[in-house]
């Protein structure tokens, strides 16, 4: 087997490290990436959030229900025309979002308001955000 080549970049706290094919015959080398959640200190521990999002696009009047680590990120994606459906509805305004300490949280949440299939149930969400709608 070839040799492997470990190559870590400390960017803040956090480090990923991720495998990757190599540029010569050897095999694979590691690279690290810039860490996907910006880390919150609180209470002297560290946490990470998850958000559930709506945008929402004017031009072609729908909404789009995603989650995410980084919400800035995914809107600069979005409104870069990142994604089939995201492109024709530039620019895309965040409408609405929820917080979650854990993926598995905001996978749900997404997945619950994407099971309603009502329009009007997102926008009674976003119009009064301090509690859902029944």
């Amino acid at each position: 087997m070839g040799k492997l080549k470990f190559v870590l970049k400390y960017i803040g706290v956090v480090v990923q490290l991720v495998r990757t094919s190599a540029c010569h015959a050897e095999g694979r080398e590691f690279e690290s990436r810039r860490p996907r959640k910006k880390p919150i200190i609180k209470d002297g521990f560290l946490h990470l959030w998850y958000h559930t999002y709506i945008l929402y696009s004017k031009s072609i009047d729908k909404y789009y229900v995603g989650y995410t680590y980084d919400l800035n990120l995914r809107l600069e994606r979005h409104n870069s025309g990142w994604g089939k459906f995201s492109s024709n509805g530039i620019p895309w305004n965040l409408v609405y979002w929820e917080s979650f300490e854990n993926k598995s949280d905001a996978i749900k949440r997404e997945n619950e308001i994407k099971r309603k299939k009502d329009r009007l149930y997102i926008e009674r969400l976003i119009s009064h955000p301090e509690g859902r709608p029944g």
